[in-house]
């Protein structure tokens, strides 16, 4: 993660965790040249792209493999009614003739955008069921953003965390700046102890703190002052 680009207390965003530059494929590579890629990179897909770098699908291993699984022969018409009948998705038959990446690839692509929150990102991925997103902006390809990059927001160490959870207690504009709180983390659990002056003041407290990078469990026994 880019700590330069992000102050303790803000949001962590896909620019900040997202992999630059992107492998991509342009929709005339052939067969093989797409395998290549894919596993010259270690990667489970790659972005398929015009000349601007604007996005027009995804290849992934699953469309590849569709031609060991479904054989290149051409589709008979029995074989569209088969899927039909058992509710499967013809699709896989197309891309099991396909030559290039644009006969392969998925069109309809889930992504992210670089100015959303990583959570947000994260959430999807896990709703699509994939495990990486391209991140787009204006049309363009400019990151991917995997799982194992919204991972690597857990190897922070509690010193790290620690120094973060003081800057936000310490500033006035993201925190009350007469509260009286203290914190500790250990194993990435921060516990907040002390008081506020509202009791609103613990909601926001809280909501702050779990920004941070990190923060794996937060134990809240911080208190209004007024009630």
């Amino acid at each position: 993660m880019d700590e330069k680009r992000r102050k303790p207390g803000a949001r962590v965003l896909v620019r900040h965790v997202m992999t630059t530059p992107v492998v991509t494929v342009r929709p005339d590579a052939p067969f093989r040249d797409v395998v290549q890629t894919l596993l010259d990179n270690h990667l489970t897909g790659a972005p398929v792209v015009d000349d601007e770098q604007r996005m027009l699908g995804i290849v992934t291993q699953a469309d590849l493999l569709a031609k060991e699984a479904y054989g290149a022969a051409p589709r008979r018409l029995l074989d569209m009614v088969a899927d039909l009948v058992a509710n499967r998705d013809p699709s896989w038959r197309l891309k099991a003739v396909g030559l290039v990446a644009s006969d392969l690839m998925t069109r309809r692509v889930v992504t992210a955008s670089p100015d959303e929150a990583a959570s947000v990102a994260a959430h999807r991925m896990m709703e699509a069921r994939v495990t990486r997103l391209p991140v787009v902006e204006d049309d363009r390809v400019v990151g991917i953003v995997a799982r194992q990059d919204l991972l690597q927001l857990f190897e922070r160490d509690d010193t790290e965390i620690a120094g973060d959870v003081r800057s936000v207690l310490g500033d006035p504009r993201l925190t009350p700046e007469d509260n009286a709180v203290t914190a500790s983390v250990e194993e990435g659990v921060v516990t907040l102890e002390g008081t506020v002056p509202y009791p609103p003041d613990v909601s926001v407290l809280e909501a702050m703190v779990w920004r941070i990078p990190g923060v794996v469990a937060l134990r809240n026994q911080v208190v209004p002052r007024e009630r």
